[in-house]
Formats: structure tokens, sequence, C-alpha cells
């Protein structure tokens, strides 16, 4: 798998080029151009340095400008989900494709939102479109998955995976296996030390593994063991829109978490809602067999109420790929 890497005001030139008008009608609108460059520079940068309210307010800028820009509608979607708001980059990234239909099997992020906005029919139908682009993707795989899982269950899920031989990432291939049954998740954690990576390549690794591992957990109803993987993938920054995805996901998780919490002052305040309790019978404490360890359900490990999130540090320009077809580089290959 080839990984580009593409410095950003180099991408949003390329891309423009792509996207702008034609050579005669430049001619005629060299002020507006000029200007509508400047806003996406601008809002590239912000994007870079994580800034995502100010960044969507740039690319609506450009939109106002030229309303068929559909990079801009492109950006400001990914934008628009790393913030959280997930209809939102729904609405642009389906605007996107409405107006460069060509780009629609390279539209993994789309995928994504359709998956976080409950529409898992179109989230599924997505992913089959893109491994027509790329058939190689573990990560592409996956998440047709979890869509399938939501809808069907885990079992036609696993029926109907769409078949990879060969992702190079490690551990995606443990991933893959996982998800077909094959494998467990210690199994995908041990793959992660293969070849006594760097610090950065480990970091990378936990990353993926702890995301889809988590993922695997939350399609088959085990929350903790999912939330205890998703907040772990989180902590493993990595410069990638992957892990925006952990993070709302995160964020999602918390908010629940929060929700359930104070819910239950409020019940046990109100004796209405109280019914009359028997005293309950005195048991003897559960004794734990010799040389076993509790479950992750147990709630001795589950994750504390709040959860610190890490520092923010500023995303690289990997983060915003092109979308031209002859620079686009495997959308989900990292």
């Amino acid at each position: 798998m080839i990984v580009s890497r593409f410095l950003l005001a180099g991408l949003l030139t390329v891309s423009l080029a792509a996207v702008t008008t034609p050579a005669a009608a430049q001619e005629q609108q060299p002020v507006a151009e000029a200007s509508l460059d400047t806003i996406l520079q601008q809002a590239a940068r912000h994007a870079q340095r994580d800034e995502s309210t100010q960044a969507i307010a740039l690319f609506t800028q450009a939109i106002k400008v030229d309303p068929k820009l559909s990079l801009a509608y492109y950006l400001r979607g990914r934008e628009n989900f790393c913030i959280g708001k997930v209809d939102e980059s729904v609405a642009d990234f389906d605007k996107h494709v409405e107006l460069s239909p060509d780009a629609e099997s390279r539209q993994w992020e789309r995928g994504i939102s359709y998956y976080y906005a409950g529409e898992f029919a179109k989230g599924a139908k997505q992913f089959e479109l893109y491994q027509t682009y790329h058939d190689q993707d573990v990560e592409n795989s996956a998440w047709r998955y979890l869509c399938v899982a939501k809808v069907d269950g885990v079992e036609k899920a696993r029926e109907s995976m769409l078949p990879i031989e060969n992702d190079s990432r490690i551990p995606m291939m443990e991933i893959y296996k996982l998800y077909r049954g094959e494998l467990k998740p210690e199994d995908v954690m041990q793959a992660v030390k293969r070849g006594n990576p760097p610090a950065e390549a480990i970091n990378n690794r936990l990353f993926y593994a702890h995301l889809y591992i988590g993922l695997w957990y939350e399609v088959a109803g085990e929350t903790t063991n999912a939330r205890l993987h998703i907040t772990e993938a989180e902590k493993h920054k990595i410069g990638h829109y992957m892990w925006d995805v952990a993070h709302v996901h995160a964020e999602k998780l918390r908010a629940a978490q929060a929700a359930a919490e104070s819910a239950e002052p409020a019940a046990e305040t109100n004796p209405a809602s109280q019914p009359a309790a028997e005293p309950a019978p005195v048991k003897p404490a559960a004794e734990t067999p010799a040389g076993t360890v509790p479950s992750l359900e147990s709630p001795a490990l589950a994750p504390p109420a709040s959860v610190n999130l890490p520092p923010k540090t500023p995303r690289t320009a990997s983060r915003l790929r092109p979308i031209t077809p002859e620079l686009a580089e495997p959308p989900m290959a990292r």
C-alpha cells in the first residue's frame, strides 16, 4: 500500500485546479478566485491547528463565493464530524458527491458519518462501493461489518464480510480475523508487538487495535469492554482523521454515561418513583477461585465516570487528502 503525504498548501492548489472554472472564466473573475483561494488556505490552516469551528466558518464562506465548489463541502463535512455535528457532515458529504459523482467510491468518511447518524444501510452501501476502489483495506471491511451488524446482527455481518487478503499494516489482518470470528482480542493485542517496532509505530498500532476491538465489542453488546477499548484508543493520539472518529465516539460514550448517572439521583430523590422495598436476604460474599482474574465486565475494572482528554496536538497535513483521482491515496490506507 502506498501512503502519500502532501503539504496542505500544495494539496489545495492541485484540488482547486481540478474544481475551479476554465481558464476563460478565470480571466473574467480574477478577484473572486483570488479571494476563494485565500479563504480555503486560511480554512486549511485552522483545520491543521484543530480549530474546526473557525475552519467550518471559512469553508461556509467559500461555499457562498462558489456554491458548486465540491471540495469545500467535502472539507467542511470532515470538520463538522470532528466536532460531533454528524448530521451536518452527512449533508456536506452528500452534497460533495452530488457535485462530484466520480468521487463517490472514495468517500469512506461519508460511510463513517452514515454509521454515526444511524443510517446503517447507507453506510454499508458506501463501504461496498469503496471496495470497488480499493479492495485490500481491512478498515473498510470492518466498517461494513459494523453497519450490517447494527441491522442484521453479528452472525450475518460475519458471514457477509468483504474479503481482504493482504492489508500489510499491523495488526490489520488480525483485526480482520477477529471480525471473522477466527481470533480473539488478545491475539490482536499480541500482534501489536510484532517486529519490535519503534515507539511511534507502537502508538499507531495500539490506536487501531483498541479502536477496532472496541467497535467489535460494541456491536456485540459488550458495552463495558467497548468503552474501555475506545477510550484507550483515544489516548493514543495520531495525526489522522481516524483519531477524530475515536474521539467523537468516546465523547458520545461519556455523554451517555453522564446522562445515566445524572438520572439515577433524580430517581432516588423521587419517593413516588420508588416501590416499597422488602428487606433483601443476606447472602455470603462470593469467593473468587484461586488463580483467576476478574472479568473486564467487573465493576472494579470499569472506567471512571469522567476520563481526562489527551492534550490537543496539531493535526498533520495528511489529515486533508486530495480528492483528484491522480493524487488520491487509498482513502482508509494509513
